[in-house]
């Protein structure tokens, strides 16, 4: 049985070399294995749909600019999961977040190590992080080195009751996307 990965509709590489992020400051091979292992992960995420993958610092970095095109991620996560594939960035900051999140890894580092046979910790990932922890984004004030504009983003229009707000197709309707509970309140885009 072949691998089934997502079509993403964000060219994931160009919007990294537009950002003011840490992905900016990589080269286009990187970028490019990256956003590869970006595509493993939601693969990953699809195959064990009730169990919680832990992305690495650099996937999670993709996923993170794949979220800043609201309207394609939620085009891309309907298409692909039925459901929004939502995000909990600030989880294992508490310290008694942190055994259940590193049991997360440790099964996540697993179940990457048996299906794609290769690491899921690389060193691109410690670069990407050593990068954040070194860099420096102050204030945002631009969306993709262009200055905010009061109702739009790329002029694409915002539409605040689109996000979050679709049923769940099949069994799951109404209950949760991959074992989170909905958050109908994040429909609420702020700029």
């Amino acid at each position: 049985m072949s691998k089934h990965f997502p079509n993403v509709s964000v060219d994931l590489i160009e919007a990294a070399r537009r950002s003011d992020g840490v992905l900016s400051r990589l080269s286009e091979e990187e970028l490019t294995c990256i956003k590869n292992r970006y595509l493993k992960f939601l693969y990953l995420v699809k195959k064990y749909p009730y169990t919680s993958i832990c992305p690495t610092y650099d996937i999670d970095e993709m996923w993170h600019l794949h979220i800043l095109h609201p309207q394609k991620y939620y085009n891309d996560c309907m298409d692909y999961f039925g459901c929004i594939l939502d995000h909990n960035p600030g989880y294992g900051k508490e310290e008694s977040e942190l055994p259940h999140l590193m049991n997360i890894y440790r099964e996540s580092l697993k179940k990457w190590s048996v299906e794609f046979k290769e690491d899921y910790n690389i060193p691109l990932s410690d670069k990407v992080k050593e990068l954040a922890k070194n860099g420096t984004n102050a204030e945002v004030k631009t969306c993709y080195n262009e200055p905010l504009k009061a109702g739009t983003c790329y002029n694409e229009p915002l539409k605040a009751a689109t996000c979050y707000n679709e049923p769940l197709k099949g069994e799951q309707e109404k209950k949760t996307c991959l074992n989170e509970p909905l958050k109908t309140e994040q429909a609420k885009v702020q700029i």
